[in-house]
């Protein structure tokens, strides 16, 4: 075959053409690729961006469960607390009506006398206070057999307490305390006429309710503190009896007649506060020893009430529940002289 031979203008003009040809080519595949792959990678962000709703569902109906269950299992333990609550108020509302329904004996109206008892200290009637009154301070249970008082006191049958009874016994006296005592009251065994309490007072922080024990002018004037002061002292008896001391002197100053009668510092349940309980022992033994060294002023202790029945401990192995306080506020009334039941 023959070959054709161009004209060299046409030459030049056909290769140009071809070279401009061959450098578009590669310039249209790779916009082409460029824009596909961009085009792709615009989609994946999309489908990132994109929440999975099968998944947030599945999410949302787990935490919705889990609320569920902790709700359930916060009202079931409320519920069976309340149940417990007010089962016992139940019960104590029961108890007051029946007590309320029995015959009240008034001890200092029988005729053996019992119940009008001279005043240890000076050997005749005292007043209560100021000494004014005819009225004569009851006289500390004498040779009392503590072993058979004990007995009695933790087999109290409690569906035959007579309230009315204790309130009589405990008119026109004063139990001065924190909390413990403060019970006396809020579970409706005593009124607050007899009752002068508040949570946390101490010996160094009660001028208020001391002189609010002295404004009642009582007969007789029990002192339950020092369960809030066993960690203020560091242990040192010697401190914790002059601190007592000082509380003492106040209260003496408004009422020198009187009986009174220290209480020891109650005890927490086994396992609560160990180091508690060695210093309660040694301030308990410095507060026995401070009423043996002081006229008219008498120690009682009660801590065979809970250790005998640890049941008697309310849940924070502290302060007792309600069905102590028969049993506790008979004691108080057999070893002052309040009952005529010894």
């Amino acid at each position: 075959m023959r070959a054709i031979k161009l004209p060299r203008g046409v030459h030049l003009v056909y290769e140009r053409s071809a070279r401009f040809l061959l450098r578009l080519v590669p310039r249209g595949v790779t916009s082409l690729i460029t824009d596909s792959r961009d085009k792709r990678n615009m989609a994946n962000r999309r489908r990132k961006k994109k929440i999975p709703l099968k998944g947030t569902v599945i999410v949302l109906a787990v935490i919705v469960v889990l609320g569920l269950i902790f709700l359930i299992a916060g009202g079931l333990k409320t519920y069976h607390s309340s149940r417990k609550a007010q089962a016992e108020i139940q019960e104590n509302v029961q108890v007051l009506k029946e007590m309320n329904a029995r015959e009240v004996i008034n001890p200092n109206e029988s005729s053996s006398g019992q119940g009008q008892t001279a005043d240890p200290a000076s050997g005749q009637g005292s007043a209560p206070g100021s000494g004014e009154s005819s009225d004569p301070s009851p006289k500390p249970a004498e040779n009392m057999d503590l072993s058979a008082e004990q007995e009695k006191i933790m087999s109290m049958n409690l569906d035959e307490y007579n309230n009315e009874q204790t309130r009589l016994w405990f008119d026109g006296t004063v139990i001065l305390g924190d909390s413990i005592t403060m019970a006396a009251a809020e579970y409706g065994y005593l009124d607050y006429d007899v009752i002068v309490a508040k949570i946390g007072v101490g010996l160094s922080n009660g001028d208020e309710q001391f002189e609010e024990a002295i404004a009642k002018q009582p007969k007789v004037l029990f002192v339950c503190l020092g369960n809030n002061d066993i960690s203020n002292y560091l242990g040192d008896p010697a401190l914790f009896t002059e601190q007592y001391k000082t509380a003492l002197s106040k209260l003496r100053a408004g009422l020198p007649n009187i009986p009174f009668y220290l209480h020891g510092i109650m005890p927490e349940q086994e396992g609560v506060y160990e180091e508690g309980m060695e210093f309660r022992e040694a301030y308990n033994s410095a507060l026995e020893k401070l009423c043996s060294e002081t006229e008219n002023t008498y120690y009682v202790n009660s801590d065979f009430i809970l250790q005998t029945d640890p049941d008697l401990y309310d849940a924070d192995g502290i302060h007792p529940v309600s069905s102590f306080y028969p049993r506790w506020l008979t004691y108080l009334a057999d070893v002052s002289g309040l009952s005529s039941d010894h």
